[in-house]
């Protein structure tokens, strides 16, 4: 039996069968088809940490989200982005977000995770929570800093 045959979220919807296993309650639907993408290792939600670039393990992904890995949150900076510490956050490799886009950004070997924002000759990395300060570079300080990605989404684990 596939794992992903048997589980289901709440929706309100009627039983619907799945291949040849028993039909689902009232009130739930089935789980997206899934894939597979890499957990890389970790990403501050707060202060930057050294960023791992070691597969730690294969982690499940709605087939619809297009992401290339993925990262494990530590810290509380990205909380009112809804991202919280141990969340798992799906990242798609690219070297440019838009203004006010989350983006995993490595900064001098370390990543972190932050909105972006660009200003003519300014580069600021701003949390989502008001205890942090942004992270404002400029200059010859902007060849240390380096996009990685966008973050297309996360899964929040709660308990």
């Amino acid at each position: 039996m596939d794992f992903n045959d048997v589980i289901a979220v709440l929706d309100g919807n009627q039983p619907v069968s799945l291949k040849d296993e028993p039909e689902i309650p009232p009130g739930f639907e089935p789980m997206p088809k899934m894939k597979k993408v890499p957990l890389i290792g970790a990403i501050a939600c707060g202060e930057p940490i050294t960023a791992e670039q070691n597969i730690e393990k294969m982690v499940d992904v709605p087939e619809y989200i297009r992401c290339d890995f993925s990262l494990t949150c530590h810290g509380d900076s990205m909380v009112d982005a809804g991202i919280h510490d141990k969340d798992v956050v799906y990242i798609r490799i690219q070297p440019e977000v838009e203004n006010g886009e989350i983006a995993a950004v490595r900064i001098d070997g370390e990543a972190t995770l932050k909105r972006v924002y660009y200003n003519p000759g300014t580069l600021t990395l701003m949390p989502a929570n008001p205890a942090y300060a942004p992270m404002v570079y400029t200059g010859s300080q902007l060849e240390e800093v380096h996009i990685e990605g966008k973050a297309v989404g996360w899964t929040h684990w709660v308990g």
